[in-house]
């Protein structure tokens, strides 16, 4: 179910986008991602700072992946970002423990147990959800 929606909004980038032009997105990932998410501005500062810090470290590299997992930006999106907003800091081991984390996630056997166990904001229903959806914390302080 989640790897068709994330394939719906992948697709609703290019044709139905309604923020940015098509020449706009092809110009600058970081708009391709907040066509598919949502504007930055709806995001929490500490976050959209995560994108263009320097410093990203593993547990920054896990809640941008998580967040982007959670409200549907294909791994193959991140990709494209991450080079963008860190442009050299962005290396190749990283992107490998990025994929890692979606390949972790998307496990046919044991991937919904996995995603049971991690928390991240939906925009889309403005909650704090685990990766599949069904459970939310309240006392989750961002």
């Amino acid at each position: 179910m989640f790897v068709s929606r994330c394939r719906c909004h992948l697709l609703s980038a290019f044709w139905y986008s309604t923020m940015y032009s098509v020449e706009q997105i092809n110009k600058n990932s970081w708009l391709l991602l907040q066509d598919l998410i949502g504007p930055a501005s709806t995001w929490p500062q500490y976050l959209r700072a995560m994108f263009w810090d320097k410093d990203f470290t593993y547990t920054k590299r896990l809640k941008v992946a998580a967040f982007c997992y959670q409200n549907g930006a294909s791994e193959d999106v991140l990709h494209d970002v991450l080079p963008f907003t860190l442009k050299d800091h962005y290396t190749k081991e990283r992107r490998r423990e990025i994929s890692a984390r979606y390949r972790y996630w998307n496990d046919p056997s044991s991937g919904y147990k996995r995603r049971e166990r991690v928390y991240a904001l939906d925009l889309h229903h403005k909650r704090v959800l685990t990766l599949n959806g069904n459970k939310y914390k309240t006392n989750f302080i961002w």
